[in-house]
């Protein structure tokens, strides 16, 4: 898959590498009924792994690549650029989603990542898979975020009981906060409207309608093009908020 900008194009690979399904003796591939499971070989299924290789459009020369890859030793360099080909694999996916029609066809995020590597080398190498030299980034360490719940495994098995409620504005929240993380600010917006739309409407949503004009202006914006920068960084503050709504009230009463 390619993206093309100005004179540069991005090259992203998928291949699905690993071990092959065996089939059950006589079955085709066509056929479409189940047939009974093997049940020695339940537990030992072999799994395809999906390799998502990016190829910046813009080459570098190996002197070049080396200083590059020497840099993104820093963690903090490696994690912009792996944030980067991210957003590059994500707008892969979404324009996928959209042309085939496929909702199911999600976002993907660093932590559902085996393995992260960073490095160089020819285009048939990266096409391949390979690289001349690398970096593996070990995955950042977990901390207390924004966007953290508290006692997740109880407030799980609280909403799994039906001891507790999903709101329809958590859902459409973090449905924004996906979208602004994989830099569709546009989509970000108008999600965030919604949501407070939901929010404004649910018990205990405390001072949730002070963003009802902000977020009326940008959700009007997104809808006739594109947000400046500013604009996109009010966004970004006003759903931290609003997070902080939910999550508190969310953990204010606790499971029940």
């Amino acid at each position: 898959m390619v993206r093309s900008e100005g004179e540069s194009t991005d090259v992203i690979v998928f291949e699905q590498v690993g071990a092959k399904l065996r089939l059950a003796p006589g079955r085709r591939l066509g056929k479409r009924r189940p047939v009974r499971a093997d049940t020695e070989d339940q537990a030992t299924d072999p799994v395809e792994v999906t390799r998502v290789t990016v190829i910046p459009g813009q080459p570098l020369e190996e002197a070049e690549a080396r200083e590059w890859l020497s840099r993104c030793g820093d963690a903090d360099v490696a994690g912009e650029e792996i944030e980067a080909a991210l957003r590059l694999v994500n707008r892969a996916i979404q324009a996928y989603r959209v042309s085939a029609g496929d909702p199911h066809a999600g976002d993907v995020a660093r932590t559902q990542a085996r393995r992260v590597r960073l490095g160089y080398g020819s285009g048939d190498e990266l096409v391949d898979g390979r690289s001349r030299e690398a970096l593996t980034v070990p995955a950042p360490r977990e901390r207390a975020g924004r966007r953290r719940m508290l006692a997740p495994q109880e407030q799980l098995a609280a909403i799994l009981c039906g001891r507790s409620t999903v709101h329809v504005s958590e859902d459409l929240l973090l449905r924004a906060r996906a979208d602004l993380d994989a830099g569709r600010p546009r989509a970000a917006a108008v999600q965030a409207r919604a949501a407070l739309a939901a929010l404004s409407s649910e018990p205990d949503s405390g001072a949730a309608g002070d963003h009802v004009e902000l977020l009326d202006r940008l959700a009007a914006r997104a809808v006739a093009g594109d947000l400046d920068a500013e604009q996109v960084e009010r966004l970004d503050e006003t759903l931290t908020q609003l997070e902080r709504v939910v999550r508190r009230r969310r953990h204010s009463a606790g499971p029940r």
